[in-house]
């Protein structure tokens, strides 16, 4: 019988190590960098990125269906670009400056409207 060499246990042991240290690496935090400074300021954005419908509404905090009224009632909400017949997807630039251009703070729309009536059951007035 041939014996064992003990380089491929010394192969796996040193990948084992080099991994461990790569997510050693990955979890150090620089004290001197505070992370909510570094997540404030997002990475620029190339001026032809696309977004599709799901991650845009998940990015807005809405559901797909807004989108789609916003683009029905909202003559500034920025048009999509049609990949396919069943495909939409926004530029991100477009999306971004037109969030830029929303009204900011005060009230909600809704606080300065009058509230609508009621409705009634039939039969009740």
């Amino acid at each position: 019988m041939r014996q064992r060499t003990g380089t491929s246990t010394n192969n796996n042991e040193a990948a084992d190590s080099t991994r461990a240290v790569e997510r050693a690496r990955i979890r150090v935090r620089h004290p001197d960098v505070d992370e909510a400074s570094t997540r404030a300021s997002p990475a620029p954005t190339h001026p032809l990125d696309l977004i599709r419908k799901r991650p845009l509404a998940q990015r807005l905090g809405v559901s797909p269906w807004t989108l789609d009224r916003w683009r029905r009632d909202d003559p500034t909400f920025p048009k999509p670009i049609w990949i396919s017949s069943t495909v939409a997807a926004w530029k991100v630039a477009d999306i971004e400056s037109w969030l830029a251009s929303r009204q900011r703070g005060g009230l909600a729309p809704a606080w300065n409207e009058q509230p609508r009536p009621r409705r009634t059951r039939r039969g009740e007035r």
